[in-house]
C-alpha cells in the first residue's frame, strides 16, 4: 500500500470519529461466547472477537467497517450488534 494510500485511509478513519466527542463509556458490555439469542448454532471465536469490536465502536461513537474474507460470518455479527 503506498503512503498516499495509507494517509487517504488515515483521514478517513479521522473524519469517521464522531464530532460530538463522546466519554468513551467505562461499562461497555463484552460477550466471551454467542449471545443468548444466537440459536442453533454457535459463534466462533473471531465472530465474538469481531462483534465485541462492533460493540465498542458504537459505545464510543466511532464509525467503523467490519471486512475481511467472504463466509467468515460478517452478517452473524453484524445481527448480534442489533439483536
Amino acid at each position: 500500500m503506498s503512503v498516499k494510500m495509507m494517509n487517504a485511509w488515515a483521514m478517513i478513519f479521522i473524519d469517521s470519529v464522531d464530532d460530538t466527542h463522546r466519554q468513551p463509556n467505562k461499562d461497555i458490555p463484552q460477550f466471551e461466547s454467542s449471545p443468548s439469542f444466537i440459536q442453533n448454532t454457535k459463534m466462533r471465536d473471531y465472530q465474538i472477537r469481531g462483534l465485541n469490536w462492533l460493540i465498542s465502536l458504537y459505545e464510543n461513537g466511532i464509525n467503523g467497517i467490519l471486512a475481511d474474507e467472504m463466509g467468515l460470518g460478517k452478517t452473524i455479527q453484524t445481527i448480534s450488534l442489533l439483536g
